[in-house]
């Protein structure tokens, strides 16, 4: 999340220009949301932001304001009884204690980035089946044994930085 932060650039006043107000209501996020998704289709690049990214108390007070205004389904599929990840508004709703910025992040995480495998080299690992493990195994002849080690390393990218947005001024 880290590397998604320092490369995101883009932000959207999700209240309005000059306005210090914040999201009150579900109707509010529904617009501000959908504002800030247009303003990335917009940038004519064939992204389509699909995900938002809330902190776990930003999370807690939009999906409440949802439910209250009656955007979230009554029963199957509402967040608020099944505590499964909604869907709302095309996008799928997440939290994580470990949101990188204060602000809401909309992507597209399909175009976003990902992980890259990251060869470390070092003595006696090998690769394994071509699916970025590298393994190694040290003969212990006192015990007539082996110590089998394996690892994957890998770092994060960011491929296409214009498919994220932060969403400011929210309140949330």
């Amino acid at each position: 999340m880290g590397v998604i932060a320092s490369q995101v650039t883009q932000a959207y006043n999700a209240t309005g220009a000059g306005n210090a107000g914040a999201w009150v209501t579900g109707a509010e996020i529904v617009e501000g949301v959908l504002e800030a998704r247009a303003s990335v289709l917009s940038l004519g690049l064939a992204l389509d932001p699909n995900v938002i990214v809330l902190n776990d108390l930003q999370w807690a007070r939009a999906i409440g304001r949802l439910a209250t205004a009656g955007v979230l389904p009554r029963e199957a599929g509402n967040p608020v009884v099944s505590g499964a990840w909604p869907q709302a508004l095309g996008l799928t709703w997440v939290s994580t204690p470990h949101t990188p910025t204060a602000d809401p992040i909309l992507l597209d995480n399909t175009q976003l980035g990902g992980m890259a495998d990251e060869d470390l080299g070092g003595p006696g690992y090998k690769k394994a089946g071509g699916i970025g493990v590298e393994t190694k195994a040290i003969r212990k002849e006192e015990t007539d044994s082996y110590l089998v080690r394996a690892r994957r390393v890998t770092v994060p990218v960011v491929r296409e930085a214009s498919a994220a947005i932060r969403l400011t001024n929210t309140g949330l």
